[in-house]
């Protein structure tokens, strides 16, 4: 794809870059307030309200839980259910073990958003922990108040480990939270790649669509990275036409501004947006990539 793109710059690259990225620029200066308007005309499904990837809008919630559990503990001291709670969330597996057999906390003891033990240290990535839990009659599949398992905290943020461990014991791989996503969908939204054979060998299904009708693969074009789209095409994630909104593949990488998205696609056979407007955006993309190796190529310290 880079070649056909250095083709159609031709050899005078040089100097039509700077003017190319100067043109880009300007149009882009001119024509914002219309851009935004228009990108937003479409937004009248759930998929497309999300301004954020789903497990960037999760982390915020989880960072809000995590505010509001500092201020309780500045206006009393902690239960002891509230003690199990911050020792499941600080890795510190004496004092669970202290708290659950000395103390008598339950083992699924849940906070005021039904946050459990076994879903704080999933979240945290504390691997022994989630052992000793579900050891100990942990609920795996228990949800909190979003529909959310243990596995879904542990692949939003990247415990491979840990949702293997899950799993393997009993962990529903399939499971759905809330506007439908499974753990898939939510991995498809992030660069942890290497939670994908995790999932798919424990019985992911790559197809299955959410609320909207969007696979995973849906859903990592539109909000995760170029890598993340390139690993779920290698394991064979089918490449829709259109997402359930009616948006092509392309139409998607090139609104994200992600040059090794556009790369993927078009190496399967993705055609360019006939829209003028995405066409400027994939040229900039691709002089802006070009000048950086060029850079790199004429600066030993670029690159290093």
């Amino acid at each position: 794809m880079t070649n056909i793109i250095d083709g159609a710059l031709g050899g005078a690259l040089g100097g039509a870059v700077v003017l190319l990225l100067l043109f880009a620029l300007s149009w882009i200066a001119l024509n914002c307030r219309v851009s935004s308007v228009e990108g937003r005309a479409d937004e009248s499904s759930a998929f497309e309200k999300h301004e954020h990837p789903e497990h960037e809008v999760d982390k915020e919630e989880i960072e809000k839980e995590e505010e509001e559990h500092d201020e309780d503990e500045v206006q009393k001291p902690l239960s002891e259910w509230e003690a199990a709670h911050a020792a499941a969330e600080n890795g510190d597996l004496s004092e669970l073990r202290f708290l659950i057999q000395e103390r008598g906390v339950h083992v699924d003891a849940e906070d005021k958003h039904a946050m459990t033990l076994l879903h704080v240290a999933s979240r945290h990535g504390h691997l022994e922990i989630v052992k000793f839990l579900v050891d100990n009659g942990a609920a795996v599949n228990a949800i909190e108040l979003d529909d959310r398992a243990a596995l879904h905290f542990a692949v939003i943020c990247g415990h491979a480990s840990v949702a293997q461990f899950l799993l393997q014991h009993g962990a529903e791989v399939n499971l759905r939270k809330r506007l439908g996503l499974t753990p898939m969908h939510v991995v498809a939204q992030t660069s942890h790649t290497d939670l994908v054979p995790v999932l798919l060998e424990n019985g992911a299904d790559m197809e299955l669509p959410d609320d909207r009708g969007n696979t995973p693969l849906d859903w990592a074009i539109r909000f995760g990275s170029g890598v993340m789209v390139q690993a779920l095409l290698q394991h064979g994630a089918i490449l829709r036409g259109r997402d359930a909104d009616g948006k092509t593949p392309m139409e998607r990488a090139v609104k994200g501004w992600d040059v090794l998205k556009i790369d993927v696609l078009a190496e399967r056979g993705q055609r360019f947006p006939a829209n003028p407007r995405d066409m400027q955006r994939v040229m900039m993309l691709y002089a802006m990539k070009k000048g950086q190796i060029q850079d790199e190529k004429t600066d030993p310290s670029i690159g290093v």
